[in-house]
């Protein structure tokens, strides 16, 4: 009976949550400085394909890093297809982006 009263009483309701109502959360989270060009958005076809560039040439040394844990001909293989593949993706980025051969 002791415990039932307590639970219904004004001061349970205190001694759970506190004296003070908790603020709501925040809407977004904080955001850590960010540089600014990462929230810049490229607008020349330069800057469009220097971006493309770049992730070309890192999925190229994605694949180049698959290619070391083979051995052989099936390694030759597998970097030639590499290089080929990131010869392809770079005109393929110049020819999008009205690039002129380099």
């Amino acid at each position: 009976m002791m415990a039932l009263v307590f639970l219904f009483s004004p001061i349970a309701g205190i001694s759970q949550t506190g004296p003070f109502p908790l603020p709501p959360p925040s809407a977004t989270p904080p955001v850590p400085d960010e540089p600014t060009r990462w929230s810049q958005e490229d607008a020349t076809p330069e800057q469009k394909y220097a971006t493309a560039r770049k992730e070309a040439m890192a999925a190229n040394q994605m694949a180049l890093e698959e290619c070391k844990s083979m051995s052989g001909e099936a390694k030759a293989k597998c970097e030639a297809q590499a290089k080929l593949d990131l010869v392809l993706e770079l005109a393929r980025s110049r020819e999008k982006f009205g690039i002129s051969q380099p």
